[in-house]
Order: structure tokens, then C-alpha cells, then sequence
């Protein structure tokens, strides 16, 4: 299995966590067609949030006081960092800055993901955001049947966003991907799980990545909008089996008033 749902700075949820993937009709029927996931890059997600990726805005003060005050930062790294000294501090410090301000790596252009929302039940929120139209869908699915499904020899990661203060809050950056993995608490409700590939060998900008998957293993239920009507459930699901494949279409319950 090329996916890791167990990295010990980003792990997934539990195995049998049920997760959600809310989208449009057309962006379904792309999955069945080519099986395959599309993964944007940071840089095109970041049109509707410009912190993906970054580190905390704490992070970025530190940076800067590192950068302009030789009195702070002999301090800090005689604190920090005691047994590094003369020319090997000299590189060490830049690159800890470096670290803190995002400057040595272009996650925007190299990490690739494809985003989740982690939970038992449907979201009302997400619906509203992603799926309001009678074309919206929600893909429902668990942490290792998802797993399971990704056919790639080249190496993801499944893990849970962390959110944070990005005001307040000092990320530790020892590792790379920390600023993928951390967004602000004003996304807290994306419960988000995110699917990772990490491309270094891209060159320029890439609207996005693409890995094969088997949507017979990854897809437990689709799930038609609250807001459609009856004609356009009955569409998706003759659709689906046309296309030959078997898990359930239904719409969902979330404005369903009944007990049934």
C-alpha cells in the first residue's frame, strides 16, 4: 500500500473512521470514468484560503526578529542551539529562518492534496459550501477503505489537519509539512483528513496532480444533495450502474423531517 495513514507527525484518524468527500456531479462522473483522484496543488487551493501551506504568523515574527536583531538571535541560538557555533551557525541561522518563514521550500508548487471531511454524520456546512445545487454529491467512505483504494506506486500520506491561533500559535517546523497539515481554527469545522503526494521534481507551477484509485473499493455510498429533487437521485444512480458499478445512491436525509 503506497498511502501511510500512520506518520507519526501526521497521522489519520482511526481505520474505521468514516470520511466524506463533497463535490459536484461532473467531478463524480470524472472519478468513475478515468478512476482516478485529482490532487490540486497548495498554490490553486490557496484562491480560497492564502495561508495553505505558510507557517503561522507567529512563526514569521520570529523570523523577522531573527533577521533584524543580532542581539535576540545570539541569544535565542545560544539557548537553543548551544553546540553550534562559529561559520556552522552562521548557515544553521539562515536556515532556521528560512524554516520559520516558508522560504526554503515551495510546498505551493510541490505538495498536492485531496481533501476530506472526517466524521459520522453529514455535514450541514459543507453541503452549503461545496454541494448546495441539486448537482452536488458526497462521496462517503472510511480511512482504510480509502487506503485501500489508491493505486500508485508513489508514496502519500493520509493525515488530520491540525488548527490553530495562526494569530498566537508557534508551529514547531523541524519537519517540512508541518505548514501542510496546519491550517487556522476559522476551518475548524472541515474536520479535514488530507491525501498527500509530495512532488519535488515538478517544475513550475502545476494547477494539480492526478493518482489512480479503484472507486468500486473507495466509495461505501454516494450521497445526492438535500436540495435536489427526487428525478435527480433517480438520474445519478441509473447513471452509476450504467457504468457498471454497485454501491448505493441515495439522497440525503439531512432535510428530512421524518423518522424514517
Amino acid at each position: 500500500m503506497a498511502v501511510d495513514p500512520k506518520h507519526p507527525n501526521f497521522p489519520a484518524p482511526a481505520a474505521d473512521t468514516t470520511i466524506w468527500r463533497y463535490s459536484s456531479l461532473p467531478k463524480l462522473l470524472s472519478l468513475l470514468v478515468t478512476k482516478e483522484l485529482f490532487l490540486p496543488s497548495l498554490r490553486n487551493l490557496r484562491r480560497d484560503d492564502p495561508f495553505e501551506g505558510t507557517p503561522t504568523l507567529q512563526n514569521r515574527r520570529l523570523a523577522a526578529a531573527l533577521s533584524s536583531d543580532e542581539a535576540f538571535a545570539e541569544q535565542f541560538f545560544q539557548t537553543h542551539y548551544p553546540d553550534i557555533q562559529g561559520k556552522l551557525l552562521v548557515n544553521f541561522k539562515l536556515s532556521i529562518i528560512s524554516s520559520l518563514d516558508g522560504t526554503n521550500l515551495s510546498l505551493a508548487d510541490t505538495c498536492f492534496v485531496n481533501c476530506w471531511h472526517a466524521r459520522r454524520q453529514e455535514s450541514a456546512a459543507l453541503w452549503k459550501l461545496y454541494a448546495e445545487t441539486q448537482a452536488g454529491v458526497a462521496i462517503k467512505s472510511s480511512v482504510a477503505t480509502l487506503c485501500e483504494a489508491i493505486e500508485t506506486d508513489k508514496d502519500t500520506i493520509l493525515g488530520a489537519v491540525r488548527y490553530c491561533d495562526f494569530e498566537n500559535t508557534y508551529t514547531d517546523m523541524g519537519n517540512a509539512l508541518t505548514a501542510v497539515f496546519t491550517k487556522r481554527d476559522s476551518y475548524e469545522h472541515e474536520h479535514e483528513v488530507r491525501l498527500l503526494l509530495w512532488d519535488m521534481d515538478v517544475k513550475g507551477a502545476s494547477s494539480g496532480k492526478t493518482i489512480s484509485c479503484n472507486p468500486s473499493k473507495m466509495i461505501e455510498e454516494i450521497v445526492v444533495s438535500p436540495y435536489s429533487d427526487d428525478w435527480m437521485v433517480a438520474t445519478v444512480a441509473e447513471v452509476v450502474r450504467r457504468m457498471g458499478f454497485e454501491f448505493p445512491v441515495r439522497k440525503s436525509r439531512l432535510m428530512n423531517p421524518s423518522l424514517d
